[in-house]
């Protein structure tokens, strides 16, 4: 057993694994280190928008056979049906009969990433590099076959550490703009750390609620306060997973999000030291160590206009 090798890397890339060892340290410790983050930032995303087990069939009844009742259902029943099922699912529902064809177009999108890497959800597996291009093609594919909205996104297995994949987020980003996401969670799985959000994020003005994990935010320094056109005039719920950005980025947000209702900061990595809620809605504000230990929770934070400072909040990486 001594002589095992040591287990291949999921997380760690090979560039940072052999400039770790050039320094004389160890990569399988940052392989575990961030083997703990991301566990602790999937524990703080919400549950994904459809169910996986559920299965929706139908049988070819004779022609003396009793009616198909279920696609006898009102549309507008069928498509809150579709709406629930993951999205590979959902658009298979096209081949049931004449009846369903036109439902899956007509129902709000719900996509994740999990649900088309089997035992991802159930955790008997873990997410690999070498699935990303597969995961990349086939949401590539849904995102362009959908009119839109989509009622929710969760690309929770992919890494982006490289320029291509980086540039097919940004893509994917400008089709949620144009088609009306309403909720998103997005996580970079590391490694590195400092893999850029995409600018465009900022346009898509009809999200309701968004999860962020593991980005480094879009430097806001150069951008202009937007005043009464805020960038998200619906966003309620915002959660901040492990994130690299400044105080003046997280002003910016929140600046652009004028109904926010409730906010979470979990482990934040880096240089946001203080909150500056600005208006008249009460935010319940979250601030979470890794630990799991709630700094200001629990409790509505009025929003006026001073700052409210964060006590020593914990990094998740050094």
């Amino acid at each position: 057993m001594a002589n095992q090798p040591p287990a291949p890397f999921v997380h760690v890339d090979a560039a940072t694994a052999a400039d770790m060892r050039r320094r004389g340290m160890d990569p399988h410790e940052l392989e575990q280190s961030a083997r703990g983050v991301l566990k602790f930032v999937y524990m703080c995303l919400p549950d994904a928008p459809a169910y996986a087990a559920p299965v929706l069939s139908a049988h070819s009844a004779p022609s003396d056979g009793p009616e198909d009742r279920i696609s006898a259902l009102p549309f507008a029943l069928l498509r809150n049906i579709v709406s629930r099922l993951p999205a590979k699912d959902a658009a298979r529902t096209t081949a049931l009969s004449r009846r369903w064809r036109p439902v899956w177009r007509c129902a709000p999108l719900a996509l994740a990433d999990a649900h088309l890497l089997p035992g991802a959800l159930e955790g008997l597996r873990e997410p690999l590099r070498a699935d990303t291009p597969g995961l990349a093609v086939t949401v590539s594919r849904a995102l362009a076959a959908h009119p839109g909205p989509f009622g929710a996104v969760h690309l929770v297995c992919g890494y982006y550490g490289d320029a291509a994949r980086q540039r097919e987020l940004a893509r994917w980003v400008e089709t949620f703009a144009a088609k009306g996401v309403q909720e998103l969670v997005l996580v970079n799985r590391p490694w590195p750390l400092d893999v850029p959000l995409p600018a465009s994020l900022l346009a898509v003005d009809t999200l309701t609620r968004l999860y962020l994990g593991v980005w480094k935010f879009t430097n806001t320094s150069a951008l202009p306060q937007r005043g009464a056109g805020a960038a998200f005039p619906h966003l309620r719920e915002l959660v901040l997973c492990a994130m690299e950005m400044e105080s003046r980025d997280l002003d910016f947000l929140l600046a652009a999000s004028p109904v926010l209702e409730n906010l979470g900061i979990v482990g934040s990595r880096n240089k946001v030291n203080r909150l500056r809620l600005v208006g008249q809605h009460p935010v319940r504000a979250d601030l979470l160590e890794r630990s799991g230990r709630r700094r200001r929770g629990g409790h509505a934070v009025p929003r006026a206009a001073r700052p409210v400072g964060i006590q020593d909040e914990r990094r998740l990486l050094h």
